[in-house]
C-alpha cells in the first residue's frame, strides 16, 4: 500500500514540476514558495483558533507595554511578566499545533524538491565513489559475502579502483569516472552465486526529472527521503547503495543554499506579505 502512495505522491509531483525545464531553479522554487505560502495560510487559518490567538497576543503585547509603563513599581513589574509567561503559554498552545498539521504536507514537498533539484548531475570525466553497505541481519548467513560482491557498469562508466572493503562496517567502496554523459547510465551489483541483481541509475544528464543520491530498503522515512527509485529488494544482502553527486547550490541575492532552505526562505518571505489580506493571525 505505501508503494502506491508514494508511487502516485511522485506522480502528482511529476505534473506540478512539468514546468521546471524550462524556468530558472530560482524563478520555479519562488512561483513554488508562493504557492504553498497561500496553501500554509489557507490550512493554518482553517485549523487554529483565530479568536484565542488573537486574544492571548493583544494581552502579551498589553503586559510588556505595562512593565515600561510601572518600571518604577518592581511588584508590577514582576506581576506583568508572569502574566506575559502566562499567555504566551496559552498562545503556544494554540499555534503549535496547526504547526504540526502544516508541517505534514510541507514534508514531502520538500523530499521532492531535494530529490529534484537538491544534486547536480555527474559530468563527463567528473569522478564520483560508489559505496554499498550491507544488510547484517541477511549478511549474516552469508560467509564471506563481501568477496563475493561484483559491481559492473554500463559502458559510459569506468571503475578505477578495486573494490576497498572495510569489513568493520560491511562496506565497499569503488572509486569511477563519467566517459559518456549524454544518456542515463546505471551499475549493477552481483553476488556470485546469487542469481538477483541489484541496479543502481547514475544520472549523468539534467533530462531525469527526479533522482537520489541513495538507494535503500523500504521504509516509510527512507521512501519519503529516497523515493525517486524502487527500494532495494526485501532478500536482497545490501542495506544501501549511494553515489556522491555533488550537492546543488543556488545563488540569489546575497544567498548561497541548497534548494531546501532557499524554499523555506521563500516561502517564509510571501507568507509574511500574504497574510494580511487572507486575515491570518500567527
Amino acid at each position: 500500500m505505501l508503494h502506491y502512495i508514494l508511487a502516485f505522491i511522485n506522480q502528482v509531483f511529476d505534473i506540478l514540476f512539468a514546468p521546471l525545464p524550462f524556468l530558472d531553479p530560482i524563478l520555479f522554487l519562488g512561483l513554488l514558495a508562493f504557492i504553498s505560502a497561500i496553501v500554509i495560510l489557507y490550512i493554518f487559518k482553517k485549523v487554529s483558533n483565530q479568536g484565542k490567538i488573537k486574544f492571548h497576543k493583544n494581552r502579551i503585547i498589553g503586559y510588556i507595554l505595562e512593565i515600561n509603563l510601572y518600571r518604577d513599581d518592581f511588584g508590577q513589574i514582576i506581576s506583568s511578566l508572569l502574566n506575559v509567561l502566562k499567555h504566551n503559554m496559552f498562545y503556544l498552545r494554540y499555534v503549535i499545533t496547526p504547526l504540526l498539521v502544516i508541517m505534514i504536507p510541507m514534508i514531502p514537498v520538500m523530499m521532492q524538491i531535494n530529490n529534484r533539484l537538491g544534486y547536480m548531475p555527474l559530468n563527463k570525466n567528473e569522478q564520483f565513489i560508489i559505496r554499498i553497505e550491507l544488510d547484517k541481519d541477511l549478511a549474516a548467513n552469508m560467509p564471506h559475502i563481501l568477496e563475493k560482491i561484483i559491481c559492473e557498469t554500463s559502458e559510459g562508466i569506468h571503475i578505477e579502483t578495486p573494490p576497498l572493503r572495510v569489513v568493520s562496517e560491511a562496506s565497499i567502496f569503488w572509486r569511477a569516472r563519467i566517459l559518456n554523459s549524454n544518456r542515463l547510465q546505471y551499475i549493477h551489483l552481483k553476488i556470485e552465486g546469487v542469481k538477483e541483481i541489484l541496479e543502481k541509475q547514475i544520472v549523468t544528464n539534467s533530462e531525469i526529472r527526479s533522482f537520489t543520491s541513495q538507494k535503500t530498503k523500504r521504509s516509510l522515512w527512507n521512501s519519503l527521503l529516497y523515493g525517486a527509485e524502487d527500494p532495494i529488494p526485501e532478500t536482497f544482502p545490501v542495506q544501501l547503495v549511494s553515489v556522491s553527486y555533488r550537492p546543488a547550490r543556488y545563488s540569489f541575492l546575497f544567498l548561497n543554499s541548497d534548494p531546501i532552505m532557499l524554499f523555506f526562505i521563500f516561502t517564509l518571505c510571501f507568507g509574511l506579505i500574504i497574510k494580511p489580506f487572507i486575515g491570518v493571525r500567527t
